[in-house]
């Protein structure tokens, strides 16, 4: 960040904005340099591929500033922004007198001088940002007909104070007002005076580079950024702590009428305005409960499908630890419970609850003939020997569904930071629970099933589905043919609405927060910018569902906030949900039901509920709407990962790149006329240069020549005046305050700053020559600049941020609008010269990066799990699974309306791994049925086969459905899950729960025909040939 305060648009540009991006451009693995240039301000960003290695390249940034500081203007203030994430506003706080009594410059040396340094060195924190509030600056105001009785002129008064605020060893001179007053000001032979003769020196309020309110009314407020690698809770629960212990310091003043101001009694109050730990809360509270429920789930299944009470003790043990291992795995690996991490084990438990129950169901039926009576030994032999039929293939399905995410850790930047944590978290579960199946659950059924065990077929329930299964599982064993056409009619249902899914590469997070970003020409006066920010904050606080407002425009004393006065940030937190007040809902029996009735069917269906998020925002827009202002509504912490990772705020936004500023708004404007009219785009804030006017000297050379004065001097002067006539930086009491110099404002106003800049006098000639005023030597004149630039890679853009409504797929949208814009070019609506473009951004540059590492990540993933078998026609066998159960993923995404996003793959790679997970399964029941007949020498026809395999595939039957069902049950409450995170949890578990339904059908249906098909004709080979070649025949599982 580059603070040149007072200077156009261009001109900091070319000085500062360009100097820096040329300089930052090779810096080690940067994947893109971002510059902004408004008046005063110029902007950088560094943007790299992954967070390793960034605090070198952190180091080496500043470095490079270092060094480059002699190109640049004196007066810039250079600030590096702090090693912290994208998202790393964690904390969010405002100082706030309601009565007014407290200034803000009070309000802000308090924060500056107490807050700021005590919240600093808290470990984690990267740095404490203040925003609004007053600051200070010294301004001396020269008297023209002082400088004239001592016949000195203008510049020799900056020529002795750039000497008096000359810094000195690489630090701010420290002076105080009198020592600026007592300076000697003159011209060698001629005699000197004081400064304090000829001018006034005083302390008067400067611009800020930010203004705040809380609710409408001015406020100081502070950012608590967090480090990349800070623990969140301890952070800002010490962040709260101190906040407490340092605001017993804050003045408190009794009412008292007899004062001479109103007599009201101060009280300055510091507000929490966004506490980023309330979404970590409120997300894990939303999972903790799915998974709470889905422990009572499995333990149901249990004692309905085994009747055994001392087996459903096994689940309420082993669960437990393998959360314990995870987490621990958690702490020791530094992985945060978020969203995502939190997500992950909530999918994956239902895995590993799998394991549990085939273990459980395996060692029953062996069971099953052991008279409760026996003694534990014979027991202890009959567990042992159900272990070693199914520990294999439940440690192989474990292990295919730890492989089939590993290569998610290939994805990079923003997706692979997303995804990361929760394919790491259910690998850790995955393990977890492997790890469990070979130690401690061995040991728990040992010990818990004791007495008898009920016969699989003497359950009811049990009887009753193999009875209805059984003819199901012959008919199609025997009719291949009809049962394979079935499955295929059912893949090829899935071709015509795959490509009508669209997609995005994250839904929208409902994180219990708001962030109410409008926007308005670049060039607005920032009072006015202020005042209608108040207002709009002030409309927002009345909402019932709103705790907090709080907002700013401009930015705030970071390197972390580019924004300018023509953008404002309102963070909105919401009440809890309990608390929203209720609206009036008509139902469909309203009209017509009678009071009693109405009373009970109002039980499932209230006429009266909170408004939902979509609802509550609609009503927000329509309360603060204002003419000149483009509204735009995300969540905080999105927000700022939208505009890190892409440089853009909204889920689209299109590029536009000219080498001509003129060209970049006449194409911005042309482009919001074409995409407002595409189907839905809720709004459409073309980013304009803006313009303002800014007055300058046109100098006469004739009148320079006639009078001796250097054409250098006078330019320098005359931009000195139009840039807010700072000289430099002093220290006064340890603050650092801007020196500026300004002619005094006469008895009667002047008509303007050019009647101003007439009367600045410069010294003629190369001595000591009379002062001669501006006004002989040529003209003011007023320009029209752009007040913002931007540029990318060298090239100057500009950017149209393209906001969508509820619910509109994102992939689709950016093909309609493309078609949309390239007929426009067609039809020369919009004109490209040829060095301009226009390039599509945003969410949709992650999702195209996403699909594009799909491409090549899935073969990996089937070539990883065809090297886990030994024979490569039970690997097919295995991986043919896969499609069919895609199909019910891709049929509930359609019917639910979710497009593909990062945390839909993450589902469908799930469905994929358990679809493989229950193939293995029910592979090794039909390999143990086969084997068992032809040792008996029972497989002599494809009748034979057919029994044995119809054998095996029953016996799956009970295991399969308590998997089906705990499965199913464990990701329903995900599916239903109201609250912070849930948004991505629903679109995790409802491709999951899909493909678990089409899964279930092909396991228990057409993997058995399969599997038929081939034994056959394996069998039919080796009659041909002699008996059946037993090495061939040995699965995996039965080998180990």
């Amino acid at each position: 960040m580059a603070d040149w305060m007072g200077h156009a648009t261009p001109e900091v540009a070319a000085r500062v904005t360009a100097v820096l991006t040329e300089a930052l451009q090779d810096v080690p693995r940067a994947k893109a340099v971002r510059g902004s240039t408004m008046t005063g301000m110029a902007y950088v960003d560094v943007v790299f591929d992954s967070a390793s290695g960034l605090d070198d390249a952190h180091s080496s940034i500043v470095d490079r500033i270092d060094k480059l500081r002699s190109r640049l203007p004196a007066n810039v203030r250079l600030q590096v922004g702090p090693a912290a994430s994208s998202t790393g506003w964690v904390f969010e706080y405002a100082l706030s007198d309601p009565q007014l009594v407290s200034s803000q410059l009070d309000l802000r040396r308090f924060q500056d001088e107490v807050l700021r340094p005590a919240l600093s060195a808290i470990p984690g924190v990267a740095e404490v940002a203040t925003v609004g509030g007053d600051i200070r600056q010294v301004r001396v105001e020269v008297k023209p007909r002082e400088l004239r009785e001592r016949a000195l002129a203008f510049t020799d008064m900056v020529s002795a104070l750039r000497a008096v605020a000359e810094r000195r060893n690489d630090a701010p001179a420290k002076v105080s007002l009198a020592d600026l007053e007592s300076a000697p000001v003159g011209v060698p032979g001629k005699g000197s005076t004081r400064i304090g003769d000829v001018a006034s020196v005083r302390l008067t309020e400067d611009m800020p580079t930010g203004m705040a309110d809380l609710a409408g009314v001015k406020a100081v407020g502070g950012i608590v950024i967090a480090r990349r690698d800070a623990n969140l809770e301890k952070l800002v629960e010490a962040v709260k702590q101190t906040i407490a212990r340092e605001s017993r310091k804050l003045p408190h003043r009794a009412a008292d009428p007899g004062r001479m101001d109103s007599g009201a009694a101060a009280e300055v109050r510091v507000s929490t305005t966004y506490d980023r730990v309330d979404l970590a809360k409120r997300s894990r509270h939303t999972l903790l409960r799915a998974l709470a429920e889905e422990v009572g789930v499995v333990v149901l299944v249990i004692l309905v499908f085994l009747l055994h009470a001392r087996s459903a003790l096994v689940p309420l043990v082993t669960l437990p630890v393998v959360l314990l291992l995870t987490f621990g795995a958690m702490w020791a690996l530094g992985v945060p419970a978020t969203i995502m991490s939190l997500g992950g084990i909530g999918i994956a438990l239902g895995m590993a609850v799998d394991a549990d129950i085939v273990a459980l169901e395996a060692s029953h039926r062996q069971l099953e003939n052991v008279p409760g009576s026996a003694p534990p030994a014979e027991r202890r032999r009959q567990i042992v020997a159900a272990a070693q039929s199914f520990a294999p293939a439940i440690l192989t399905s474990l292990l295919i569904t730890a492989l089939s995410f590993l290569p998610v850790f290939a994805f990079s930047g923003e997706t692979g930071r997303l995804l990361r944590p929760l394919v790491l978290t259910k690998t850790l579960v995955v393990a977890a629970a492997a790890l469990v199946t070979l130690t401690l659950a061995p040991a728990l059924r040992d010990r818990l099933l004791r007495g008898r065990v009920i016969p699989e077929f003497d359950n009811p329930l049990t009887r009753g589905l193999v009875r209805l299964y059984r003819p199901f599982v012959h008919f199609a064993l025997s009719r291949p043919a009809i049962t394979l056409t079935t499955a295929a009619l059912a893949l090829a249902s899935c071709l015509p609405i795959v490509s009508r899914l669209g997609g995005e590469f994250l839904p929208r997070v409902d994180e219990g927060d708001l962030l109410y970003m409008p926007t308005t020409l670049p060039g607005v006066a920032p009072d006015q910018a202020a005042l209608q920010l108040f207002w709009q904050d002030h409309a927002l606080s009345k909402f019932g569902e709103v705790a907090t407002v709080f907002g700013k425009v401009g930015r705030a004393d970071t390197g972390t906030d580019p924004a300018p006065y023509s953008m404002a940030e309102t963070t909105i937190r919401l009440r809890p949900r309990d608390e929203w007040p209720k609206v009036p809902r008509t139902r469909w029996y309203s009209g017509w039901a009678p009071a009693p009735l109405r009373r009970a069917l109002s039980l499932a269906w209230p006429e009266s509920t909170p408004r939902t998020t979509p609802e509550l925002i609609e009503e927000l827009d329509k309360a603060v709407r204002l003419p000149g202002w483009t509204a735009s509504w995300t969540a905080p912490a999105r927000a700022r990962m939208d505009m890190m990772a892409t440089g853009i705020r909204t889920p689209v936004g299109i590029r536009i790149v000219s080498p001509d500023p003129r060209r970049l708004d006449a194409l911005g404007r042309a482009l919001r006329a074409v995409v407002g009219r595409v189907s839905g785009t809720r709004s459409v804030v073309f980013e304009s240069l803006g313009g303002e006017t800014r007055l300058a000297f046109e100098p006469d050379p004739a009148a320079l020549a006639r009078y001796g004065v250097e054409a250098a001097t006078v330019a320098q002067a005359a931009d000195l005046i139009a840039s807010g006539g700072q000289i430099g930086e002093i220290e006064q009491e340890g603050r650092l305050l801007r020196l500026r110099i300004a002619p005094e404002l006469p008895d009667v106003q002047l008509r303007g700053p050019s009647d101003e800049l007439r009367e600045i006098t410069v010294r003629a000639g190369t001595g000591p020559g009379q002062p001669i005023p501006l006004a002989l030597l040529g003209r003011p004149l007023y320009k029209r600049q752009p007040a913002q630039l931007r540029s990318e890679k060298g090239e100057l853009v500009a950017y149209a941020y393209v906001d969508l409504a509820g619910g509109t797929d994102l992939s689709a949208y950016v093909d309609r609008a493309r078609r949309a814009v390239d007929s426009a070019i067609a039809a020369n609506e919009i004109h490209l010269d040829r060095r301009e473009r226009i390039e599509w951004t945003g969410q949709y540059d992650l999702l195209l990066s996403g699909q594009q590492r799909l491409k090549w990540i899935v073969p990996l993933v089937v070539l990883s799990l065809l090297l886990q078998f030994r024979s490569l026609a039970e690997a097919l066998l295995v991986l043919a699974s896969v499609p069919f159960a895609l199909v019910g993923s891709f049929w509930t995404l359609y019917l639910l309306g979710y497009p593909l996003s990062a945390p839909v793959w993450v589902g469908l790679l799930s469905v994929v791994g358990l679809a493989m997970q229950t193939g293995v399964v029910m592979v090794v029941y039909i390999d143990e049925a086969f084997h068992r007949r032809m040792r008996d020498g029972r497989l002599r026809t494809r009748e034979d086969i057919v029994a044995a395999h119809a054998e095996g595939t029953v016996r799956r039957l009970r295991p399969k459905v308590m998997t089906i069902t705990t499965m199913a049950a464990s990701l329903l409450p995900l599916l239903w899950a109201e609250g912070a995170g849930a948004e991505i949890m629903r679109r995790v578990a409802a491709p999951m729960l899909g493909g678990l339904l089409t899964s279930a059908f092909l396991t228990l249906e057409v993997l058995p025909v399969l599997y038929t098909i081939w034994r056959y004709r394996q069998l039919r080979r080796n009659q041909l040939r002699g008996p059946v070649e037993r090495t061939e025949a040995v699965p995996r599982s039965e080998a180990a």
